[in-house]
C-alpha cells in the first residue's frame, strides 16, 4: 500500500486519514525524526517524487541517516510535450537502477494527442530499459491517463 505521493508502507490498515497522517509526519521533520517514525511503523520503504538532481540530493540526505532505507519507487513527471531533457532524466534512471527502485511515470498534458503521449513514454522507457529500471504507469488524477 501506499499514501498518494510520497510513502510506501506495510501498514496493515487502508485508513487514508492515518496513511495521512504519517506522510505528514515523515514530510515535515528532520531526518532523525523522519528515520524513527519510519522505524516505528513498519515501513518497507518509500516512494518519492523523483524529478532530479535536488530530489536525489534529499533521498541522499535520507538514506545518510538510515542507510537501509529502501526506495521503492521514484515518481517522475513529465509533460508529453517540449524536449525531455535527456541527461535529467539519464542521471534518475541512473540512481533508480542502482536502487533497484520502479520508475512511477506520471504524464501530464493534453490526453488528445496520443500519438505524442506514446512518443514520451517510448522514450522514457528505452532509457529505462537501458539500466534495467521498470517502468509503470502511474494513473494521477487530472494528468494523463493512458
Amino acid at each position: 500500500t501506499f499514501t498518494m505521493d510520497l510513502i510506501s508502507t506495510s501498514i496493515k490498515s487502508r485508513d487514508w486519514a492515518t496513511n495521512s497522517l504519517h506522510r505528514s509526519v515523515l514530510t515535515s521533520t528532520g531526518s532523525k525524526s523522519q528515520r524513527e517514525s519510519i522505524d516505528g511503523m513498519g515501513f518497507d520503504g518509500i516512494a518519492m517524487f523523483f524529478n532530479g538532481n535536488s530530489d536525489i540530493k534529499r533521498l541522499d540526505g535520507y538514506l545518510s541517516a538510515k542507510p537501509n532505507l529502501k526506495l521503492i519507487a521514484g515518481l517522475f513527471v513529465t509533460d508529453h510535450k517540449g524536449r525531455l531533457n535527456i541527461k535529467q532524466t539519464e542521471t534518475v534512471i541512473a540512481k533508480l537502477s542502482d536502487l533497484d527502485a520502479t520508475l512511477w511515470l506520471i504524464m501530464k498534458g493534453s490526453k488528445k494527442d496520443e500519438a505524442s503521449i506514446i512518443r514520451r513514454i517510448r522514450e522514457i522507457a528505452d532509457l529505462a530499459a537501458k539500466r534495467k529500471v521498470p517502468v509503470c504507469l502511474y494513473p494521477h488524477d487530472g494528468e494523463v491517463h493512458t
